[in-house]
């Protein structure tokens, strides 16, 4: 049995996922890419493990790690 893998391809916002969205699909014939946000990201990952998704925003969590982080 062969595993298809998923290759997902981070962006800050839904209106970039749109425009490289646009991009791949008149320039590439790839399959296998997605293209989304950190929360599309999440949905993905339970999606793939079969957990529930969670109800809480997940982004708060992350920018509240990344404002701790020290330069």
């Amino acid at each position: 049995m062969s595993r298809q893998y998923l290759q997902l391809l981070l962006v800050p916002d839904s209106g970039a996922a749109r425009r490289l969205r646009r991009i791949l699909a008149e320039r590439s014939t790839r399959s296998g890419m997605v293209v989304g946000t950190w929360s599309e990201l999440m949905e993905w990952a339970c999606r793939a493990y079969l957990v529930p998704e969670t109800t809480d925003n997940n982004d708060s969590g992350f920018r509240n790690a990344l404002e701790e982080l020290e330069d």
